[in-house]
């Protein structure tokens, strides 16, 4: 086994972090029990910006917490080459020989026959003009063989490689010259590696031509130990091909040392005896890499170790050593002091007569074109990196099926052959081929750095595509094709500008590469844009079912055009869209039509079809929700995101601030975990901006926005690979996000000496067995919810009394702290406490005195302050009992983010809660008493806790409109017909006004009809109103607006006596029907006033 040469030690096996199990602001203390509970389960959510860090007990343990919120899961990783594999580097050795009177023949293969066709092989490892040169080299590819066959499944079929080294000694004796040639048969695409053990083996050979020399080398070949190269994903591969990092995915190669270190030891590596000579050689110190891109090994031929670097990170269309500069100063260079015009082709003159030749050369490939490289006079070898520099310049390591229908060089004996296969790239050096126009379709040639468009070439034909700009009467179309200098619609000349640019600049290989992968995923998203416009879909972008917008590429997303302004957190919430942006509809419209005829060239060839089954195979759609989620489906769910989509716009588009501050907020929920930062990271290379348009929202003017971008930053810097892009967003960045995490360590340390909480966070409390599920654990490890085993804390209390100010208590949500006013009570009462919060709370004014015992407000207390109870956010019971909710009723945008906090609620875990606590109100040792004696503050919680489920539902419907908003908002902020809301009381209990004309809409239809469903149960409240309500609305609406045909109460729900109690209640609210409207009445009318 080889070693990898270095001077540092190998590190210690790296620890697994365990994740802190307590995440409380607060010391524990003994749980209340009324709500006991093993284990409580909190996911932060909603107004401020997501975090997965929940609160921290201090600074100290929130950095600490940080570190883990972004490592990938400790499990064993994979070698990209395993020491158990059965496949060898090289799978055949071959020697070739010219004969003056046989022409080519093969003598050894070693070691067997790699096919019964020698003479093939031979003309193919010795090519025209071998005597003129005293060393050359080539390639080709063997595919196995399909028959007849040419379907997609060609594409996964084994693939042989074959890389050969030629060197022609001339001796000087009278038999003439001795032209031999050997070559290797692997699937590794890293060939050139292989060179120099070529040159000496061929050497040997000279001198020893017998199949033993073939042994020797085929040996040591396949003893090359490249088995400490981890595994990369695709996005990984990306990440360190785009970067000069030489440390980049550095824990992944200690991480490789670790396990072997470990497999040493517990015996799963067999070790020699000792004293072997081989001992030290089958245990090498193995050390990290200098460099993180290459693999230093050796492979030791006859007694002489020769160091090779193996690449990490490979495309599946890159193969061998080629520089993509040198195809582009090739061809470019002569068009820049020289530029000459093109025959026009709509599929390759793209920007005109005047298109790039490289633009040229990538059309063709991606519509399939038959490409031919000449080189007359020139090594083959030449050509032959060429042709492999073409296959990589058009995949951009995104699409595939170029290389499969490559030939690196081929001679005009195989010509028949080569015109059976459509869309080839080729090499050759003959220039017989440059006078047969109908061999090709565009012929580069090598010595004169010319592309040259075959007048035999076929005429693109009209397709649906080009069909609908010309006739949606874009002109440009045409125009483009018509005039020399077609200008710049698709973006093709500033690209190739910035490329010689960086050219110009040194930049290295890596960035050069870099750059046309970001334009082939340009192509691709300009494509599935194309498509939706002209088809209505496109298969070349993968949508989850929670994605309903188009491909927009300017601003239809303005929030300056509806009709109800959504708040920030609202659109952090929502922000959707997909494919490319563009900076208007107008260079939308002129870039698709300008790319038309390449798009459709494109849409009928193998890459295409191979992109869209890579696409699915390697984007899957987060789930679409269920009706009935459970918790944990809840908390496993996150919301699509298009980050591509999201920096363009950053990029792109003059944002306002809200839209800006909204893409931010959904970057930082979204890119939480090691995979989504990754894509984060894939799409900010550090050789264009990096996370510089991220960075941005440091200085944005909403304090929520910045400390999500802090939060954000914070997550990518504890990133393995991240680390690396936060070190080099630039001074003034560093200074705002180090001010950006002194603002939030000091939010953390005021809040836990407050004893606040930091925003709002869903709490829930399960037993033993759910928390301890796999499930949980699963999620808690991803860092979705946090599991608190310590017993719950006392909460904060805040005592308000009977001289409570209403205007003191008016509710924002950006506040933490409100009024405290005391409260008297009496012998026979207990004072109403609730937790400190930023959200609306029921019964937060004086109960006053009218209790029969104390047990009653104290399980008020209770129940109110209980973490699970406020996280629902019930509605139900903010509808009559909460002065704070009224004063939020003032503001439309703060009603909406209350109205989308209680949606989000799980109402699989919130309806049990509140059935529960309807339970225990009547319990005898808690308000049995006062609800028997119908004490009106009772009663109302009572018919609140019940009507949760069907209050629920009819407050989170949304119209049907273009902004969705919430019906119920609409009906409260309805300043023209305030008995726009009256039919939401009818829930609890409370007859419709006779005087009541609501509007005939869709949202009160839909309320009704959810109403009808919990009518016929006898312990709603609905079971003694809704006929009443119906018969009243089909009056004014028309029959059959609502149904009003159920049997109302005709199910009892099992709850007995309760429900009785419960119709004797509402009996009485039926004697009062004045009484109740008038009440109704004044509350809309006070909001009206205040709204106005």
């Amino acid at each position: 086994m080889a070693e990898i040469l270095n001077n540092r030690s190998p590190p210690p096996p790296p620890p697994v972090a365990d994740r802190p199990l307590s995440l409380g602001s607060n010391p524990g203390s003994p749980k209340s029990s009324t709500f006991s509970a093993h284990y409580k389960v909190s996911s932060r959510s909603s107004f401020q910006p997501p975090s997965r860090n929940g609160s921290q007990r201090s600074s100290q343990s929130s950095s600490a917490t940080r570190q883990n919120t972004v490592q990938r899961p400790a499990k064993r990783l994979k070698s990209q080459y395993p020491l158990d594999s059965a496949e060898p580097h090289v799978e055949y050795i071959l020697v070739a020989s010219f004969d003056i009177d046989r022409g080519p023949i093969m003598e050894h293969q070693y070691p067997g026959a790699i096919s019964p066709d020698e003479h093939m092989l031979a003309e193919l490892m010795l090519p025209d003009q071998t005597h003129m040169r005293q060393q050359d080299w080539t390639m080709f590819f063997l595919h196995k063989d399909n028959g007849n066959q040419e379907d997609e499944a060609a594409e996964k079929a084994a693939r042989r490689q074959a890389r050969r080294d030629r060197r022609a000694a001339r001796e000087a004796a009278a038999q003439g010259a001795v032209v031999k040639a050997m070559a290797i048969c692997t699937r590794h695409s890293f060939l050139h590696i292989y060179k120099p053990l070529l040159l000496l083996a061929l050497e040997d050979y000279m001198k020893l031509p017998t199949p033993d020399t073939l042994e020797l080398l085929y040996t040591a070949l396949n003893s090359m130990d490249v088995s400490m190269m981890p595994r990369l994903s695709r996005t990984e591969r990306h990440i360190l091909q785009a970067t000069d990092a030489k440390d980049m995915f550095v824990e992944k190669f200690e991480q490789m040392i670790a396990q072997r270190a470990e497999d040493v030891l517990t015996g799963r590596l067999p070790l020699p005896r000792v004293g072997s000579p081989s001992r030290s050689a089958a245990v090498p110190q193995y050390v990290v890499p200098r460099d993180t891109h290459e693999l230093e090994s050796k492979i030791v031929y006859n007694g002489t170790p020769i160091p090779v670097r193996v690449p990490t990170a490979l495309s599946p269309e890159t193969v061998g050593d080629f520089s993509l500069i040198k195809l582009i100063q090739t061809f470019g260079g002569p068009h820049q002091s020289q530029p000459q015009p093109f025959a026009l082709h709509p599929h390759l003159t793209t920007s005109g007569a005047y298109t790039h030749p490289i633009i040229v050369l990538i059309n063709a490939m991606l519509t399939q074109k038959r490409v031919i490289f000449l080189g007359h006079n020139r090594p083959s070898g030449e050509v032959a990196e060429a042709v492999l520099a073409a296959c990589a310049l058009a995949s951009g390591g995104l699409l595939k099926g170029f290389t499969r229908h490559a030939f690196p060089y081929t001679d005009l004996t195989k010509i028949d052959e080569l015109l059976k296969v459509p869309g080839f790239i080729a090499g050759v050096t003959n220039p017989t081929f440059a006078y047969h126009p109908e061999w090709w379709d565009l012929i580069c040639d090598l010595p004169t750095g010319r592309i040259k468009i075959s007048s035999s070439i076929e005429a693109a034909p009209i397709t649906e595509g080009t069909a609908y700009f010309q006739q949606h009467h874009h002109s440009l179309l045409s125009n483009l094709q018509k005039s020399d200098h077609g200008g710049d619609a698709t973006g093709d000349m500033l690209f190739m500008e910035d490329v010689n640019r960086s050219i110009s600049s040194r930049h290295g290989e890596a960035i050069i590469r870099a750059k046309f992968r970001a334009y082939i995923t340009k192509f691709t998203r300009v494509s599935a844009a194309f498509e939706e416009t002209v088809y209505g879909a496109s298969n070349l972008t993968v949508i989850p079912p929670t994605e309903v917008d188009k491909a927009d590429g300017s601003t239809s997303n303005n929030t300056s055009s509806r009709t109800r302004a959504m708040s920030l957190s609202t659109l952090g919430r929502n922000v959707k869209g997909h494919g490319y942006v563009w900076p208007s509809d107008e260079a939308k419209a002129r870039e698709l039509a300008a790319s038309a005829a390449r798009i459709e060239g494109w849409r009928n060839t193998r890459s295409y079809y191979a992109f869209i089954s890579d696409l699915a195979n390697h984007t899957k759609a987060p789930p679409s929700p269920k009706s009935s989620a459970t918790m944990a489906d809840m908390l496993a769910t996150k919301q699509y995101l298009d980050i591509y989509h999201s920096l363009s716009k950053l990029r792109t588009l003059r944002l306002s601030s809200a839209e800006a501050g909204a893409i931010y907020l959904a970057l930082e929920s979204y890119c939480s975990d090691y995979q989504s930062i990754l894509e984060l990271l894939e799409l900010t290379p550090m050789s264009e901006a990096g996370l510089f348009h991220v960075a941005l929202g440091l200085w944005h003017e909403d304090a929520r926005v910045r400390e999500a971008v802090t939060t954000l930053l914070d997550r990518i810097r504890n990133h393995p690979a991240g680390r690396l892009f936060v070190a080099r967003i630039g001074g003034w960045a560093n200074a705002g996000f180090a001010r950006g995490l002194q603002e939030k360590e000091a939010r953390v340390k005021s809040a836990h000496e407050d004893g606040t909480n930091l925003g709002f966070a869903y709490e829930m409390t399960f037993d033993k067995a759910v928390c301890e599920s796999k499930q949980f654990q699963e999620l808690a490890l991803r860092g979705d919810i946090h599991i608190d085993i310590q017993p719950e804390p006392m909460p904060w209390i805040w005592r308000r009394g009977v001289e409570d100010d209403v205007s003191s208590s008016t509710w924002s949500p950006t506040t933490s702290s409100g009024a405290t006013a005391t409260s008297s009570a009496s012998s026979t009462s207990s004072d109403i406490s609730v937790t400190a919060t930023s959200l609306p709370v029921p019964f937060d004014s004086s109960m006053g005195n009218n209790f029969t015992s104390g047990s009653c407000p104290a399980f008020f207390t209770t129940f109110v302050s209980n973490a699970t109870f406020r996280s629902c956010s019930p509605v139900s019971l903010l509808l009559q009992n909460s002065v704070s909710f009224f004063n939020a009723e003032r503001s439309d945008a703060v009603l909406s983010e209350i109205l989308d906090i209680a949606c989000a609620s799980p109402l699989s875990v919130c309806a049990p809660l509140m059935t529960s606590l309807a339970d225990q109100l009547m319990d005898d040792s808690h308000c049995g008493a006062d609800f028997r004696s119908r004490q009106p503050l009772v009663l109302q919680a009572y018919n609140g806790l019940v009507a949760y489920e069907p209050i629920f539902k009819a407050t989170c419907l949304k119209d049907g409109t273009e902004n969705k908003n919430y019906c119920y908002a609409d009906a409260i902020t309805n300043t023209s017909n305030p008995a726009e809301v009256y039919p939401y009381y009818t829930a609890l209990g409370l007859p419709l006004p006779a005087t009541a004309d609501p509007t005939c809409n869709t949202c009160l239809q839909q309320t009704m009809r959810i109403f009808a469903d919990y009518a016929v149960d006898a312990a709603q409240p609905l079971s003694q109103t809704y006929i009443s309500c119906a018969d009243q609305l089909n009056q004014d609406c028309g029959t059959g607006f609502v149904d009003a045909t159920i049997q109302a109460g005709s199910v009892d729900s099992g709850m007995g006596n309760k429900s009785a109690a419960m119709k004797g209640a509402a009996a009485r609210s039926k004697e009062m029907p004045e009484r109740f409207a008038f009440w109704i009445a004044s509350l809309v009318v006070i909001v009206v006033v205040l709204m106005v």
